[in-house]
């Protein structure tokens, strides 16, 4: 720095509580996750042990939308504090307002208390709040997730607290007891990822406390310096972190069909094994008032909008913004069992592969109409390796890093061969395409309900006149080495 130059330090606004929360409040689409900042050893004076530290053993992963809640003692001592989530430091706020006076003036509102059953008596005594629903984990349950650390049965956890409090007029807030210790960190962040429109808030500070009116606390600064973030060896990626594992999204691609995408989203809202977020690609607007009075039915769903129809690719590069291990994608004239992801998960867990409700096996590697059909046109109660899978797709999120970095030239193929090159660019690092079980006597495990009824639309390929088009991705994928089922044995084309 030059002689005589002043260094300008950059400075951050602590926000208040009561201003953040307003403001999600008041768009029922967009969440948010509160939650208590912990304290860690001291870093920040000295770079060289910062660069050493893995971070906090107990780091809280969360998506975009983070916030930290201070008390006085964090906030006093701020300088010695790390503030990781998955995107790096997230924003500090806070408590000027206790929940209590700050949630009993908001209108419009759901609240939920999580507890354990034990300490309820404990818990409606200290707070003056009226909850619409108080929801108990029993101490056994919490036990053996402790033990275990089995993803699954977190799962099942989160999933009672999905089930809870569904009104569409409402905006939902989970409160979790702080009688959970060291798991309130944990759960907080699952109910977040598992519903993001939803508002969390994991914290301590229940009760508020009588602040120093003598400070502004609007005026109240953080520098730059003060927050640490970790050495770029210390970051934690989405795939492995305890937030995401074993976490879904879905995508449902609308194209025309509004009817058919709101009860794909019924269906997806009650599934046994719940979707984190419900993406809606919107491929094309033709009818504004039908798109406006369906994103009204769908309070749960994100709408991504482009304005004119750019194939049915596109859905597949959206989902690169995903951070949850598993994505799945639907046609929108593919209505799922209940129990469809349920399937799905436990599928390719015990095999990582490609998987979707229906799969074709070729018998012939130029004439795309040459097939056989697997899935929900014929029911089995084994999975199926297959060719090809469409209609629905579900797969780990990272290989869609695979799916575009083999992607052919798809000029004047906009409207089909997506699901071709999925199964062969997969192919080409060794995993496979398969169909999970479609028992005859469970349809609830089925990817499609009504797959003959839907699939005949006037927007479905099959109808359009442009199926025998899909002959050229089948050629052009064989002939850069994809390997059919019924032709493994034959020689390798050049």
């Amino acid at each position: 720095m030059a002689e005589g130059k002043t260094e300008i330090i950059m400075k951050k606004r602590i926000q208040l509580f009561s201003e953040l929360i307003k403001g999600y409040l008041k768009t029922s689409s967009i969440g948010a996750l509160f939650i208590d900042a912990e304290q860690l050893e001291q870093t920040a004076t000295n770079p060289e042990n910062t660069a050493k530290k893995r971070g906090p053993s107990n780091p809280i992963y969360s998506s975009k939308d983070c916030y930290f809640l201070l008390d006085d003692t964090k906030l006093n001592n701020i300088e010695t504090s790390h503030f990781i989530s998955l995107n790096g430091v997230s924003s500090l706020t806070y408590v000027d307002k206790s929940l209590e006076e700050m949630l009993s003036d908001s209108k419009h509102i759901s609240i939920t208390l999580l507890t354990k059953a034990k300490n309820i008596e404990i818990c409606l005594r200290n707070h003056n709040l009226l909850f619409d629903d108080i929801k108990f984990i029993e101490e056994s349950f919490l036990e053996e997730l402790e033990v275990l650390g089995d993803p699954r049965k977190e799962m099942q956890l989160i999933n009672k607290i999905t089930k809870i409090n569904e009104k569409s007029l409402c905006r939902r807030v989970i409160l979790i007891d702080p009688i959970f210790g060291d798991r309130t960190k944990s759960i907080a962040s699952r109910i977040f990822m598992l519903n993001k429109s939803n508002i969390v808030i994991g914290t301590n500070a229940f009760i508020g406390t009588e602040r120093n009116k003598t400070k502004r606390w609007k005026e109240v600064f953080l520098l730059d310096s003060q927050v640490v973030t970790p050495p770029p060896e210390n970051t934690y990626p989405y795939q492995k972190n305890q937030l995401s594992i074993a976490s879904v999204t879905a995508i449902i691609n609308l194209y025309k069909r509004y009817e058919d995408t709101h009860e794909i989203y019924e269906q997806l809202c009650k599934q046994t094994y719940p979707i984190s977020t419900i993406y809606v690609w919107v491929n094309g607007i033709d009818n504004d008032d039908k798109l406006k009075s369906l994103k009204q039915l769908m309070p749960r769903a994100r709408f991504v909008i482009s304005d004119e129809n750019i194939g049915v690719w596109a859905r597949f590069s959206f989902g690169l913004n995903i951070q949850t291990e598993y994505t799945v994608v639907f046609d929108d004239d593919t209505i799922p069992g209940l129990r469809w992801i349920e399937n799905c998960v436990e599928t390719i867990q015990a095999k990582e592969a490609l998987l979707g409700t229906v799969g074709l096996i070729y018998n012939s590697k130029s004439c795309y109409m040459q097939h056989q059909r697997y899935g929900w046109p014929a029911p089995s109660d084994m999975e199926t390796e297959v060719d090809i899978v469409g209609h629905s797709w579900f797969f780990k999120t990272e290989w869609l890093k695979y799916y575009w970095t083999t992607k052919e030239d798809i000029c004047g193929l906009d409207y089909c061969g997506e699901d071709m090159h999925f199964s062969y660019a997969l192919q080409k690092f060794g995993i496979s395409t398969v169909v999970p079980p479609h028992p005859i006597k469970d349809r609830s495990l089925w990817g499609s309900l009504k797959g003959q009824e839907k699939g005949t639309g006037l927007e479905s390929i099959s109808m359009s006149g442009k199926g025998s088009h899909m002959d050229i991705p089948l050629n052009r994928l064989v002939s850069r080495g994809f390997i059919l089922k019924k032709f493994q044995t034959d020689e390798p084309m050049e």
